[in-house]
């Protein structure tokens, strides 16, 4: 068994100055226990909850940017809709081409234009994209016809400011004998599209 009473006597027998620095130095020794080994997993602790209040500052900043933006963010969604909106009625049905084959001629007789021929080429309609609902082709419509210059002018710029996308792939001009009119051919692409079955 330990005899305390010896280490208290030897303890007494030390001069007054260097008890008081016995008991600083064991102060400051549990002082620094206390800080490595009680205080840390607590400093641990929270500096990882000040990089968590840093990560929720910044997200908070973000949130009150985008609820700031949000008027902003609204107007261009619904640009987006109405461009979608404009795109869908320029893409035609497969079912409509023969409206769309109408549309070019009422178009070319509105310009004093006689039509020899308008085919679609079905058969080689190239295949454009695919969605999960519709496949997407451009079709080639062939346009043959006769007519004037200034006519036939007044026709391209109608045909390219229609609601209906048309595409001019090419066109070609010959001068007829002994008149003012033109032989034309001209290939029209519209893109068309036909429902997946499901």
């Amino acid at each position: 068994m330990i005899d305390f009473n010896f280490y208290i006597e030897k303890f007494k027998a030390i001069d007054i100055k260097k008890r008081y620095l016995i008991f600083f130095g064991i102060l400051i020794f549990v002082f620094f226990l206390d800080l490595v080994i009680l205080m840390r997993p607590q400093f641990v602790a929270l500096g990882k909850i000040n990089r968590h209040i840093s990560t929720q500052s910044k997200q908070l900043l973000e949130a009150r940017s985008n609820i700031k933006k949000e008027k902003q963010l609204k107007r261009e969604v619904e640009s987006l809709q109405e461009q979608i909106f404009e795109s869908r009625i320029q893409v035609v049905p497969k079912e409509e081409v023969p409206l769309v084959l109408e549309i070019i001629s009422r178009l070319a007789e509105k310009n004093s234009i006689s039509v020899d021929q308008l085919v679609p080429q079905t058969e080689n309609a190239l295949f454009l994209s695919q969605d999960k609902t519709r496949k997407y082709y451009v079709l080639a419509v062939i346009f043959k016809a006769r007519s004037g210059y200034h006519n036939f002018g007044r026709f391209l710029n109608e045909i390219e400011n229609h609601s209906y996308y048309f595409n001019i792939a090419d066109f070609s001009m010959k001068s007829i004998d002994n008149s003012r009119l033109l032989n034309i051919v001209l290939t029209l692409n519209i893109i068309i599209y036909e429902e997946l079955k499901k």
